[in-house]
């Protein structure tokens, strides 16, 4: 369920369950009143004796997207659905920034010490086929933030998204995204592809759990349990992906079923800017490698072009790796 934060300023009424007044500021800066049950707007328990202002939520629906006159991207929200709120002034359609939607959660998640998330991943994961329950690694406080708030952004339900993803045609998708990269490339594909290397750069691990500079395991980190079908349904799940270079939620389903039908990628970890996956049946030979790195560029360039710097510097990791990674800047 999509939600836009509000501003609780006041206790008004004690009558049952007890009403508070709230502010929201939409995008142009303009306040609206509100009055509701305390319930509708938060989970705390308030009354006349708690502290205030306070953060709350309305829940709504979002109606669509535009670029404002500024360039700034706006959601309209509709509040009259699904608990028929509006203003005092009988508003109830309201243009928002996205940063002032949060979703709730359509997974579950787990706090747990940094240095037991490799243990208890795998744990989940062996039971995963009785639960229901598919786990994945998410990161720390900031990393499941930036989650919440992409799935504030979204506006379409997961079965939507999953659907959608049975609709792409990947061959086709890949060479719109050639053609796309040919029209402004700086290098030419015989460059991009590179010679096999000599050495083969370390082929990687689960990392979301570490920190990325020094490399040392975090204190608290967060486990997601989503109740999916299949492991390539997650980023429907989470809504992720259509900022910058990085794929909308279905594209990303799309790649990933045909990545574990292939070649028995899960993913098994998600945060902001990251998917890491698990690999049973990696590629064996040189060709297989090299035709899958080409596949992996077209999904995620940036692990080519900020990363490994060519296609076959990226084809020698993936050959014989139980190990996948992806990072959009």
């Amino acid at each position: 369920m999509l939600r836009m934060s509000v501003n609780i300023s006041r206790y008004v009424d004690g009558s049952s369950p007890g009403w508070v007044e709230c502010t929201l500021v939409d995008a142009y800066g303009n306040d609206h009143v509100f009055v509701e049950k305390v319930p509708v707007v938060t989970r705390a328990h308030l009354d006349a004796a708690s502290s205030y202002p306070q953060s709350g939520v309305i829940a709504c629906v979002s109606l669509g997207t535009r670029q404002g006159d500024d360039g700034r991207r706006l959601v309209q929200v509709d509040t009259q659905t699904p608990w028929g709120v509006e203003s005092l002034a009988g508003k109830s359609r309201f243009d928002v920034s996205p940063e002032q939607l949060v979703a709730e959660l359509e997974f579950a998640t787990l706090e747990v010490p940094g240095s037991d998330v490799a243990r208890l991943l795998e744990e989940y994961r062996s039971k995963y086929q009785s639960t229901g329950q598919y786990p994945f690694l998410i990161g720390d406080r900031e990393d499941l933030e930036r989650l919440e708030q992409e799935a504030g952004d979204a506006e379409q339900g997961p079965a939507e998204v999953i659907r959608a993803s049975l609709e792409i045609d990947l061959d086709v998708w890949i060479a719109r995204r050639h053609e796309e990269w040919r029209e402004d490339a700086e290098v030419s594909e015989e460059e991009l592809l590179g010679d096999w290397p000599i050495e083969v750069a370390e082929k990687g691990s689960i990392s979301l759990h570490k920190d990325v500079v020094s490399g040392e395991i975090k204190p608290k980190v967060y486990l997601g349990l989503a109740e999916i079908e299949q492991p390539w349904q997650l980023p429907a799940v989470i809504h992720y992906g259509g900022w910058n270079e990085c794929p909308f939620p279905e594209v990303h389903c799309a790649f990933h079923r045909s990545w574990q039908w292939r070649f028995g990628a899960q993913i098994t970890g998600i945060s902001g800017d990251t998917v890491e996956c698990l690999v049973k049946n990696p590629p064996r030979d040189r060709k297989t490698a090299l035709d899958l790195a080409w596949e992996q560029y077209w999904y995620c360039n940036d692990i080519v072009d900020q990363g490994c710097g060519s296609i076959s510097k990226l084809a020698a990791t993936l050959l014989n790796s139980p190990y996948w990674f992806f990072w959009w800047d």
